[in-house]
């Protein structure tokens, strides 16, 4: 079959079965119209949000902008579609004064699934992703244009002082952390100097000196007391000459008992004298082999105060830090959002048009049909034309007689359109 014989049938069926691609067309035209004017409509309204940077910069203050901001806006947006804060916006816009038996589980659901929250990221500064938000995008669809550009603007106003309260409230809690640790290491602090100075009072004579001087005082000591042994025995020896001495007056035993007692005063005074001797040497010698335990001591609560007092430094330059960034979010200086497109009244709705839509039923309609008729010419297949007889058969007709009847005798066009009876 040629190309040309080809179009002659395609046209041929159309002629013959306009009608019902006509019908059919007809058909899915109006359930498309039907299906588009049923189908809500809907209007798409964008609010934007630029994260500025910090006025002082995060090298300049550390305290400042220690929360990435991605974390800050995943806490906002925790933050914004509460149910609280859901049914709050539904009922200050009225949203759903058409339908007020509608569930509050179905309002929340509505309006979270309207609204969302789309992050852009910040350009990386080397390789690493420090989670840097740059824009926020604030998208709001809803049956209505000004209910739209409403939900975007309200939420984007959340947003933006959601942004202000949760940085001030980080800062502000940052502070008081510090300020709590400032006051515990100083307290700290405190007990252990308290705690070495009552261990060093009572070990003050193993701390008055070095080993060596409580050596030599040992020494000296023992030198008097050998002195002081020497002097005993001194007198002791002459209390013996006096008493082996042979006196006959009374006068000479007077003077003897009185030189006895004087020698036997100073012995006590002697013994006195030793007996100090020794319990200071002992003292010493207490303190001297305490003098190791007393030195390790010491400087365990040295080293405990030194590295407390680098963790208070440490604490303290946080403290200041955090004080700056207090300072700097509470007078607005810290990373600002700031609105950079405000949302607008949608002008059309987004998705498919109603006229795209009948376009669509209409287009169909037309294919539907024709494949229809196609259909209708396989299921019945007859041979209308002598071309058709040949191309099928092989056979060439010689006559080709018309089909005659009643309704052809009443309407001479029509019996003249009619396909022939049979050929030859």
């Amino acid at each position: 079959m040629s190309p040309l014989d080809m179009i002659d049938e395609i046209l041929d069926i159309l002629r013959r079965r306009w009608g019902l691609i006509v019908r059919v067309t007809l058909l899915l035209i109006a359930v498309a119209a039907v299906l588009a004017l049923n189908t809500p409509r809907t209007f798409e309204a964008l609010e934007v949000i630029q994260i500025e940077r910090p006025v002082v910069s995060e090298d300049t203050v550390e305290g400042v902008g220690a929360v990435s901001s991605a974390r800050l806006l995943q806490t906002i947006e925790q933050r914004l579609f509460t149910r609280e804060s859901v049914l709050e916006v539904a009922e200050q816009e009225q949203l759903f004064a058409d339908a007020p038996g509608l569930s509050e589980d179905d309002r929340v659901a509505l309006v979270r699934g309207a609204v969302s929250l789309n992050a852009v990221a910040a350009a990386r500064e080397g390789y690493g992703d420090d989670g840097t938000i740059s824009v926020v995008r604030i998208w709001a669809v809803w049956s209505d244009g000004e209910t739209a550009r409403d939900l975007a603007h309200i939420f984007a106003t959340k947003t933006l002082d959601l942004s202000a309260s949760q940085r001030l409230e980080t800062a502000q809690q940052s502070l008081d952390f510090f300020k709590l640790q400032e006051e515990k290491l100083n307290g700290e602090i405190s007990a252990v100097e308290d705690e070495r100075e009552t261990f060093r009072n009572e070990n003050i004579l193993a701390i008055a000196g070095s080993i060596e001087s409580l050596r030599s005082e040992i020494s000296t000591i023992n030198t008097r007391m050998f002195e002081l042994d020497q002097q005993i025995l001194t007198a002791q020896g002459e209390i013996e000459q006096i008493n082996s001495a042979d006196r006959t007056s009374e006068v000479a035993k007077l003077r003897a008992q009185i030189q006895t007692e004087a020698l036997q005063d100073d012995i006590a005074r002697l013994e006195k004298q030793k007996s100090a001797l020794q319990d200071n040497k002992t003292d010493l010698e207490a303190a001297l082999a305490r003098v190791p335990v007393v030195e390790r001591r010491l400087s365990d609560y040295d080293r405990s105060l030194t590295q407390l007092q680098n963790e208070l430094n440490v604490v303290s330059a946080r403290r200041r830090e955090a004080e700056t960034a207090y300072a700097l979010e509470a007078q607005d200086h810290g990373g600002r959002l700031t609105v950079i497109e405000a949302a607008t009244v949608p002008e059309y709705p987004t998705g498919r048009s109603r006229k795209t839509t009948v376009a669509l039923g209409l287009i169909a309609g037309l294919i539907i049909g024709g494949g229809l008729a196609l259909l209708l010419e396989i299921l019945h297949p007859v041979i209308r034309t002598s071309g058709q007889m040949t191309r099928r058969l092989g056979l060439t007709p010689v006559v080709t007689i018309p089909s005659v009847g009643e309704a052809g005798r009443r309407n001479d066009w029509r019996r003249n359109k009619q396909p022939p009876l049979g050929t030859l």
